[in-house]
């Protein structure tokens, strides 16, 4: 009671002082983005932060928002790319990445009926039989000067339609990366991006800057080359603006976005949920699909800051 008597205290105090205290403006150089953007956050906006992350530390109640092992409608998910969904006979949800001639294609697969909540978990028993591909999760997925994130049709699934061409906003965690021991690299994309990113080919000096400050999080997979075919477990888990990611129930990522990334100004919330296969041809299982809300209090969302 003590502790919440003082805590109160401290929010009144800080509802009494809430302008924001601007720091030195950052010198902008409209060929290369700033490599550490400036962000003030308003006191009692950080106060309410830290509280969030402070409730979501406990473990709470959860109650399931999608179970594929109950759902096994595939009319619910949408294809964007070069590819086919299936199910299989023995029960597999099954996407395929076709690669049409001779050019790598990929494939974003969204639950497009289902947004998500401030507080989820979803996991994955995931089995591929890619010689090349990789796979990604992308969540929190909203439009940012598309008006619904399905406007755009994205016929051919290319990552600048997600990533560079201020379409879109969203999070992205890459998962079993063929051949193994190669980087899980957690992302945050899109938003406000330069105009001169365009489409980002690989290798140029826009994919390079692209790339490299997407980058919230980047650590090895605990996988290897004899584990190839099997089935492997993954779960996400996002708290808030709290981001954790396991592969075999190993943590490889945990990351709080404090809005770190220099183009998009609020921690994202809620959105769209999909699975991308770039690199295929692919042919990728999923046994388990279950998506979890976490019943906590919402998650501040309005964060004022100056750059």
């Amino acid at each position: 009671m003590k502790n919440i008597f003082i805590l109160s205290i401290l929010a009144n105090m800080l509802m009494a002082c809430e302008p924001v205290i601007r720091q030195a403006d950052v010198v902008k150089n409209d060929m290369r983005a700033p490599a550490n953007p400036l962000i003030t956050i308003a006191p009692l906006h950080m106060f309410r932060i830290l509280m969030n992350e402070k409730a979501v530390s406990k473990t709470p109640e959860t109650k399931i928002i999608y179970d594929f092992s109950e759902d096994k409608d595939i009319s619910r998910w949408h294809l964007e790319g070069n590819g086919e969904l299936k199910l299989t006979e023995e029960g597999f949800f099954q996407i395929n990445t076709f690669r049409i001639s001779g050019t790598q294609k990929a494939t974003n697969v969204w639950l497009a009926d289902l947004i998500l909540p401030d507080h989820f978990e979803i996991e994955i028993d995931f089995m591929s039989r890619s010689e090349n591909g990789n796979t990604m999760i992308i969540f929190n997925a909203q439009p940012f000067e598309l008006n619904d994130l399905f406007d755009d049709p994205r016929i051919d699934a290319v990552y600048s339609d997600l990533a560079s061409k201020r379409k879109m906003q969203a999070y992205t965690v890459g998962f079993h990366r063929a051949a193994y021991n190669n980087p899980s690299n957690l992302r945050k994309i899109g938003g406000k991006v330069p105009e001169y990113w365009g489409d980002a080919p690989y290798p140029t000096p826009a994919w390079q800057e692209m790339d490299s400050i997407t980058i919230l999080s980047s650590k090895t997979e605990p996988l290897t080359p004899a584990e190839k075919g099997k089935i492997h477990h993954f779960k996400l888990q996002k708290n808030g603006n709290h981001i954790k990611f396991w592969v075999n129930d190993k943590l490889v990522h945990d990351y709080t976005d404090r809005l770190q990334y220099p183009y998009c100004d609020q921690v994202l919330m809620n959105g769209r949920i999909g699975f991308r296969n770039f690199g295929g041809p692919a042919e990728d299982f999923y046994s388990k699909i279950l998506i979890k809300a976490y019943n906590l209090p919402p998650f501040e969302k309005n964060i004022t800051f100056v750059r």
